[in-house]
């Protein structure tokens, strides 16, 4: 699937979370979160760029109304080979807007 940047996403299925980056003690540090969610909660698309840390392209998330969540907000489960940031299949459903 497509993920369009700006377009609102529906959670369908249960086991999904986002992984991200908050700012840890020092300016120069970041700590790993997780965000569980629940199905029916919504997402919207912040568009395709390169993870800060590793360098990889990924589908990057933002809240339902557009606001940062965390640095890398990357979701999960995701698919594909190594360095693929995408998320799995028939866990996002495109909201009709």
């Amino acid at each position: 699937m497509k993920y369009d940047k700006g377009r609102r996403y529906r959670v369908a299925r249960s086991g999904s979370r986002l992984c991200g980056m908050k700012p840890g003690f020092s300016a120069e540090s970041y700590s790993s979160c997780y965000i569980q969610l629940e199905v029916g909660d919504v997402l919207t698309c912040a568009g395709d760029s390169m993870t800060m840390g590793d360098g990889w392209p990924a589908v990057k998330w933002l809240d339902a109304e557009g606001n940062h969540i965390a640095h890398d907000c990357t979701f999960w489960p995701r698919q594909g080979g190594y360095g693929i940031c995408r998320p799995k299949d028939g866990y996002l459903v495109p909201m009709d807007t």
